[in-house]
């Protein structure tokens, strides 16, 4: 499910156009039949028009693009499916109705998806594609915006601040519709993300997680994403790995092509140690997401552990065909053959190549590393100190590579000059022996 393009000049209409894509996806991803990759993996293929390439980067066979068009509140919106192996088209549908109905329009276009490729679809699959997310168009434009956020965010430096950016969106989008579900859902998440990962790590913030997950649990008690939100706060608040585990797998009953109930089995299982069970969860995250830099390089970590070093370089270099600047990234890649057998030339060659790049800049910036393998950080001296049952923070410690690199490079440059030295000492030594 390709992103549908904003036909209009205005770019705040392109909320519009992205929630369209998000809802259908999600109608789709519900179909125990189908596979329907993830948003974080199709959304970096905006604008772009290979369908047969992009088919087979994602190992999908049938591809839907479409386009969005708002004006004097009417919608324009034009759907196609096409066979991503021959690149023909199968099946294309236009809507052109009130702006209000545009809900209405997502149903009949995923329902008319799921017809023409034939898709068994039960009577519960069936009745969770006639669900509305709301019906205040505002409301929805707002979580789009925080969606789309939480999607970009990744290992961002501006990590935290972005989060707080979707609380306001997602808080300002409840004000206007108390009853919207899945801004609920996502609320509790982003909550837990700022506590877990220490940049609100009080018994506020986790207090505001409750009280999202709560209204989340009053308003769909047994949809699947009630049971997703459960288990992150589980894990996120309160490291209740086995209440986490039962949660997701609860949830992947009405979610199966969801890859965050995957991948977070696979973090908690590495947790747990459960190495062979984490692997195979992510995956399966990874398939359903395979342009998720994140979910490959945990999956890199299982295959380390595992000593699958062919798996893992394979990994890392998925990951890095996706973003090929990113060092944290590099290093872990450079760091398998020196572990696996011995061969550092791969390390070496990785640091010269630093070493350049770090003489133009001011300062080597590293993303921060993957959140099931970091440890709690220290606080700066103008931190206050939280309560002790409150310091358990999986917090990621961005100068690990940047230290671990920089240290390789002063070894390296030690050892250079150690050689250089020893040369001229031994050729002081030739020069006395040849003025003898």
């Amino acid at each position: 499910m390709l992103p549908f393009e904003n036909l209009n000049r205005d770019p705040d209409n392109a909320f519009l156009a992205d929630g369209v894509q998000a809802d259908i996806l999600t109608k789709l991803a519900k179909i125990a039949d189908f596979k329907v990759i993830s948003r974080t993996s199709v959304m970096q293929y905006r604008g772009k028009q290979d369908l047969r390439q992009i088919g087979r980067a994602l190992g999908v066979s049938h591809v839907v693009e479409g386009t969005v068009r708002r004006s004097d509140g009417k919608v324009h919106v034009n759907a196609q499916l096409v066979d991503a192996r021959t690149g023909t088209g199968v099946w294309a549908e236009e809507y052109d109705r009130d702006l209000n109905e545009v809900f209405a329009i997502e149903v009949d276009l995923a329902q008319s998806i799921a017809n023409r490729l034939r898709a068994k679809v039960s009577a519960r699959e069936n009745l969770a594609m006639q669900e509305r997310p709301t019906s205040d168009l505002v409301a929805f434009d707002l979580y789009t915006r925080a969606n789309n956020l939480l999607l970009s965010m990744a290992a961002s430096s501006t990590r935290k601040a972005d989060l707080l950016q979707v609380v306001d969106l997602l808080n300002q989008a409840l004000a206007r519709d108390p009853s919207f579900f899945l801004a609920y859902s996502q609320l509790a998440s982003a909550h837990d993300q700022l506590y877990f990962f220490g940049f609100d790590h009080t018994p506020a913030r986790l207090a505001l997680a409750d009280a999202a997950l709560r209204a989340t649990s009053r308003l769909r008690p047994t949809a699947g994403e009630t049971h997703l939100a459960r288990a992150r706060h589980l894990y996120w608040g309160y490291l209740d790995y086995d209440g986490a585990l039962a949660e997701l797998k609860v949830a992947c009953q009405s979610l199966p092509s969801d890859p965050q109930i995957f991948g977070l089995m696979g973090f908690i299982q590495a947790r747990q140690g459960r190495w062979q069970e984490s692997t195979a969860n992510l995956e399966r995250a990874v398939d359903l997401d395979p342009r998720n830099v994140d979910m490959l390089r945990q999956l890199a970590f299982t295959y380390d552990v595992l000593r699958c070093y062919d798996d893992e370089k394979a990994a890392f270099d998925r990951a890095l065909a996706v973003d090929p600047n990113n060092v944290e990234t590099q290093v872990a890649r450079a760091l398998v053959d020196p572990i696996s057998k011995a061969d550092t030339q791969p390390l070496h060659r990785l640091i010269d190549s630093i070493r350049i790049t770090s003489e133009k800049q001011e300062a080597l910036v590293v993303p921060e590393p993957l959140e099931h393998y970091s440890v709690a950080q220290a606080k700066t001296k103008t931190e206050k100190q939280a309560p002790r049952r409150h310091r358990h923070v999986a917090r990621p410690r961005p100068n690990f590579f940047k230290k671990l690199v920089v240290g390789l490079m002063k070894l390296q440059k030690h050892q250079s000059a150690k050689s250089s030295r020893k040369g001229d000492q031994n050729a002081q030594a030739s020069g006395r022996i040849r003025a003898k």
